[in-house]
């Protein structure tokens, strides 16, 4: 690592011609992958990192770069067939024109990068995208992810222009759409594999139906949509938290399996009945749930 306040220069890498893992984060001085071109595997040169366009033309083989908030870095055509993983969040220099040629992505993250609209040159590929808004709105819309049949996780926290997932439906097993993201319960009617589920504050989401069976890990916190009757189906969740949603009551349908609850007075003590002894509550210490569940001998955090 050679990050930002680090001494280490173009001049002190002259020598190392077989380097495959560098981070240069925010490091000015360092404008050059030259010498260890031909191994260099994996990049991280974020911010204010001197390395541009030119210091990557000889690099062939990256196949993991992080670029974010750097925009010296506008191009991927060097190593075009061989990276697998890119990170271009924010004021990020690649846009989509320059990602013509990746067909091999599998992992892109593009937070608050509002240049890249689509994943369809490696829309075969590609399992995992993160497309949040967070400071900038993000350039991924459903029409970008139209083509992506295999995508696996997608984090589409606060994204109100991503509002289905049938493309993907079969393959997902990871969403994150908390807050204003544009997904609700008709986008995820055929969504049968989803393992793991974050709908914070998203009212649109009132069910989980569609992926009961397979349902392990739930944060429906805040306003989400969620009540009881979108859990009764939902015999395997493992890990609930609700905190301030007082829409859901009870955890009897998956008492048996649940082994972690995040929750304060939003449920009431007889929703933990059915649960076992073991199952984990992590509550403020001065709610009636907290003092139920020492009483009764549970484990509390």
């Amino acid at each position: 690592m050679a990050s930002n306040g680090c001494g280490i220069t173009d001049n002190g890498l002259s020598l190392c011609t077989n380097i495959e893992e560098l981070d240069v984060n925010n490091n000015s001085k360092v404008t050059t992958c030259e010498p260890f071109a031909k191994f260099l595997k994996k990049l991280s040169a974020l911010g204010s990192c001197g390395i541009t366009d030119t210091g990557l033309q000889l690099c062939t083989n990256i196949e993991q770069l992080d670029s974010s908030y750097n925009v010296k870095i506008t191009t991927c055509e060097p190593f075009a067939l061989t990276i697998k993983e890119l990170i271009a969040e924010g004021l990020c220099g690649i846009t989509d024109d320059e990602l013509q040629s990746c067909a091999n992505i599998k992992n892109l993250s593009v937070h608050d990068n509002n240049k890249i609209t689509t994943c369809e040159p490696f829309a075969k590929f590609i399992k995992i995208v993160y497309a949040c808004n967070h400071s900038i709105t993000c350039g991924m819309t459903d029409a970008g992810l139209r083509l992506c049949t295999n995508i696996e996780e997608l984090y589409a926290f606060n994204n109100e222009k991503i509002t289905t997932c049938a493309p993907f439906a079969k393959s997902l097993k990871y969403l994150s759409a908390q807050d204003r993201c544009g997904i609700h319960d008709g986008a995820l009617r055929t969504c049968i594999n989803i393992e793991i589920l974050y709908a914070d504050s998203n009212e649109k989401i009132t069910t989980c139906k569609p992926f009961a069976k397979s349902l392990k890990y739930l944060t429906a916190g805040s306003s989400c949509g969620i009540c009881d009757s979108g859990l009764r189906l939902c015999i395997r969740i493992e890990h609930l938290e609700i905190r301030d949603n007082g829409k859901i009551t009870t955890c009897a349908p998956f008492a048996k399996s649940l082994k972690k609850l995040f929750a304060d007075d939003c449920m009431q003590t007889d929703g933990l009945k059915l649960c076992n002894n073991n199952m984990v509550l992590h509550a403020t210490d001065t709610t009636k749930l907290y003092h139920y569940w020492t009483n009764r001998s549970g484990v509390v955090a």
